[in-house]
């Protein structure tokens, strides 16, 4: 039995959609909810590289899915108990802590926010030959230097900056990720508007919301 993720009993979806291999189903169990695709198991997912990939877009995919709908704790792509029963003692033993992280986390989305490097602007071409070109291959060479500088500069400020105001958010490799509910989105984009403009030698960019997977302890 598949399990994409654990919800509060109430609301329940509007509607299930279509699994990565067959229909839905929604189970309950000591006050929660999993939305399970019970014909599915571990066994029976593709191992093909391809179909796999597609597999596990349409187990993200289906999350977004339910996310846009109710509050929801995703789980990881081939999460599978043996059995029905299997899946409802396990609510019985871990469904506080979930409930938990329900009513932390339950109403907020998360956002990747990366900064990147944008390309230098094309440079004009050196003389040929001569002192001139020599000066020109030393103007360039500190130009660069100088833009390395404040990149570290700028990559400091926002670290310190992001530390001090989320300070147990996950790191991704060139970027955080960020907590908010809906209502705090237009503060987020504001911060975002902020950083940038003390950032002006990097591109800031924040992805579209998603369900918390990188906060479930």
């Amino acid at each position: 039995m598949y399990v994409y993720g654990f919800c509060e009993t109430s609301p329940h979806p509007s509607a299930l959609a279509r699994g990565i291999a067959g229909p839905l189903q929604w189970v309950e169990k000591a006050g929660l909810g999993a939305v399970v695709e019970p014909d599915l198991t571990l066994d029976s997912l593709p191992t093909e590289a391809e179909e796999l990939l597609r597999a596990l877009c349409d187990h993200d995919q289906i999350l977004q899915t339910l996310f846009q709908q109710i509050p929801i704790l995703p789980l990881r792509f081939g999460t599978c108990f043996g059995s029905l029963e299997a899946l409802e003692e396990y609510l019985l033993q871990h469904g506080h802590r979930y409930k938990q992280q329900l009513d932390l986390l339950g109403h907020r989305g998360e956002y990747l926010l990366e900064w990147h490097s944008p390309p230098e602007k094309p440079s004009s071409e050196l003389p040929r030959q001569g002192r001139e070109y020599f000066l020109a291959k030393k103007d360039r060479y500190q130009q660069q230097i100088t833009r390395a500088e404040r990149q570290a500069n700028q990559l400091s400020w926002l670290a310190q900056t992001l530390m001090a105001e989320y300070p147990t958010c996950p790191r991704a490799t060139t970027g955080l990720y960020l907590l908010a509910t809906p209502a705090q989105t237009g503060h987020l984009l504001k911060q975002l508007d902020h950083w940038q403009a003390h950032c002006p030698d990097w591109l800031l960019t924040l992805g579209p919301v998603m369900p918390p997977y990188h906060f479930l302890a």
